[in-house]
């Protein structure tokens, strides 16, 4: 689909089954296939917080940002919202004139990010601190940023 850039009003509207045809944002004549993922995922909490919680019920809703990646990438038609580091091999949407990247999720230009955080019951000791400040090391901030995701701000 043609569509690269939508305005986060559009993609509400989109969601909410109010735009229902490419035409009406720039595309083609195609219906839209609206993709999303299930009630009481970090992604959909995310996304209900930031574009809307009112998703209409013919969309197609998925249990992870790989089948949501399988989804989009087999149907031309389809829009979708996952993880920024699954997004390699789709085409990504601008929204409100800004490109989903590393760097506009990290500088807080592009619309819709959520943060992820490492938890612990108490202090953390032994094998679970070795294992977070790996996590906080340079070494696993690489592994983050090949991943394609948004490595920690030090």
């Amino acid at each position: 689909n043609p569509v690269s850039a939508l305005t986060i009003a559009q993609l509400r509207a989109i969601y909410e089954g109010k735009i229902t045809n490419w035409k009406d944002v720039g595309g083609k004549d195609a219906k839209i296939v609206v993709v999303s993922r299930e009630e009481g995922s970090g992604m959909r909490d995310c996304f209900g917080s930031k574009v809307t919680e009112d998703i209409k019920t013919d969309a197609l809703f998925y249990d992870s940002n790989g089948a949501i990646k399988t989804k989009v990438s087999s149907e031309p038609n389809a829009i979708g919202f996952l993880s920024l580091g699954y997004a390699e091999g789709l085409k990504t949407v601008a929204l409100d004139g800004v490109n989903p990247t590393i760097e506009s999720c990290k500088n807080g230009k592009y619309p819709v990010v959520r943060r992820l955080y490492l938890l612990t019951r108490q202090i953390p000791t032994g094998e679970v601190k070795a294992f977070l400040d790996f996590c906080r090391s340079e070494e696993g901030q690489k592994i983050v940023a090949e991943q394609g995701y948004v490595p920690i701000a030090k």
